[in-house]
């Protein structure tokens, strides 16, 4: 998978780089797709373009609830995939979930969650395996109707392993017994997880850890993770110094006491078959509080996420102010007066600044008597919004959206001072002209070359934007590296397949199927 580093990140510095989700509804996408600044959804009615933009605001709905099961399947005013029975793909038991997360330094993983129906009602879902992936590494977790693991599977260092529970006895791992709304299955307290694991693999592979004392266990732990290190010198060199370099009781070691304890730690993994078991043990446990910290990385993503539907409110003549928070538009842009009526004088001229620039109007809210309206500025002229056509109501809260994405509001969420990461907006071209379509992808070009933009994960029916994203690109204004085109097309079984287009130097699409517009 290729890494986007204009993608934006999210607080602790780690970037979601792709996506996918498989079985849901009618999508079938075995390995998940790159994201980009700018993904332009491309398909037939009914093909699942819709179902991959909702992904992300179902995230966010399932985000900060005391929830029965790994996702709120609808919200109101939000979005709605009634239950998972009705969710998962007909003829399909599970539907997985993908993400790919890359850090600063570049050290990517993948995680997945599949989820299967509960036991505990006829519509309920529960995580039915966890897994993570490291290059050629990896594991997973199996759960049981209890969320409780039932066996691990993985392989690392070339090796593969497995473990079951039925192996280890009277073992009752109540610890790893997760939330039932986390979607990894982990529960949120990962240093008992991490303790119940470890008991588990001592329990299962009782020689690895033999005559090996807790200091130098710990040190092993420290630098045995989920490579394959193939200079053990340097390893336990690393091993013994990063020890000294956290302990205080080391502080003070000459080199002949370094040397010693590297001699130690050599002997300990001069046994092949040890030296498997520890990297093994080790590997579990990182790959747990990897799949841990996913679970957050994920749920800041959702709260990061903005969302318009392809049904925006029709406009009134006058609204009634309400004293409640205005932190965000809400799908439908039904808040929009009340939004716009709570920025402050700075905010409102910024954002004007940029309707006439980019799409040739402005916006006003005006008191009348203890209500608001909307005018629209045009040229030299206002007019309240519902005297000027449908078309200017259905593309404001697409422009203002865009617009707040990109920068913090002082009607900002609590939950975080950042910016918007995604923002998913369905048929920008609503009710549009021509000629306000082209301007509209030039809005969305700009924004996807503007570092300090969300991605924008746009659902369109419009060739008019498809083109002008192209022209943008031959023109040298936006990097075809930030722009992509998922095309939906049937699957060659059942189902719709997704796959990636793309704009080389000259504008021109590239990997586009062939008659994919024909009638």
């Amino acid at each position: 998978m290729t890494t986007n580093s204009a993608l934006p990140p999210l607080e602790s510095g780690v970037t979601l780089t792709a996506i996918g989700v498989d079985n849901l509804r009618a999508l079938r996408m075995e390995e998940p797709v790159e994201l980009r600044r700018l993904m332009l959804l491309v398909g037939r009615n009914g093909i699942g373009k819709s179902t991959f933009a909702r992904v992300f605001p179902l995230l966010r709905q399932s985000a900060d609830y005391g929830k029965r099961e790994p996702l709120l399947w609808w919200e109101r005013d939000e979005v709605d995939f009634g239950t998972f029975q009705e969710a998962v793909r007909r003829g399909s038991s599970t539907l997985t979930f993908q993400f790919e997360f890359t850090q600063e330094d570049g050290i990517a993983w993948m995680v997945s969650s599949t989820l299967g129906a509960a036991s505990n009602g006829p519509n309920g879902s529960r995580v039915h395996r966890a897994n993570l992936q490291r290059g050629e590494d990896w594991l997973t977790i199996y759960y049981d109707q209890a969320r409780t693991p039932t066996k691990i599977e993985g392989r690392t260092s070339g090796k593969a392993f497995t473990a079951d529970r039925a192996d280890a006895g009277s073992w009752t791992p109540s610890s790893l017994v997760g939330d039932r709304g986390a979607l990894f299955g982990l529960p949120r307290n990962y240093r008992k997880a991490r303790a119940e694991l470890r008991k588990l693999l001592d329990i299962l592979y009782p020689n690895a850890f033999e005559g090996v004392s807790r200091l130098q266990r710990r040190a092993l732990s420290s630098v045995l993770p989920w490579t394959t290190i193939n200079e053990p010198e340097s390893l336990i060199h690393r091993a013994v110094h990063r020890r000294q370099g956290r302990s205080e009781s080391y502080q003070d070691q000459n080199v002949e006491e370094l040397r010693a304890e590297e001699a130690r730690l050599r002997h300990i993994l001069q046994d092949p078959e040890r030296d498997q078991l520890i990297r093994r043990i080790n590997f579990c446990l990182w790959a747990l509080r990897r799949l841990s910290r996913t679970e957050d990385l994920v749920e800041e993503v959702a709260v990061r996420t903005a969302y318009i539907g392809p049904f925006r409110a029709t406009p009134e003549r006058t609204y009634r102010p309400q004293s409640v928070s205005v932190e965000e538009l809400d799908p439908s842009g039904a808040n929009l007066a009340m939004f716009l009526s709570a920025l402050t004088e700075e905010e409102r001229a910024d954002l004007n600044t940029y309707l006439r620039q980019d799409l040739g109007f402005g916006i006003h809210t005006t008191q009348v008597g203890g209500h608001y309206s909307l005018e629209l500025e045009l040229e030299d002229s206002r007019h309240n919004l519902l005297d000027t056509g449908f078309g200017y109501s259905q593309m404001l809260p697409v422009a203002v959206q865009l617009w707040a994405s990109s920068r913090p509001l002082s009607t900002g969420r609590e939950r975080h001072e950042q910016t918007d990461s995604i923002i998913v907006i369905e048929q920008p071209e609503l009710h549009l002209h021509p000629h306000q379509q082209v301007r509209m992808a030039r809005t969305l070009g700009a924004f996807a070359a503007n570092d300090h933009g969300p991605v924008q994960i746009i659902e369109t029916h419009s060739d008019y934007l498809v083109s002008e994203i192209g022209m943008l690109v031959a023109r040298g204004q936006l990097s075809p590296e930030r722009v992509g085109v998922l095309c939906f097309e049937p699957h060659p079984d059942v189902g719709t397949a997704v796959r990636m287009a793309t704009f080389d130097d000259e504008g021109r699409l590239q990997n586009w199927p062939v008659g994919f517009l024909a009638p």
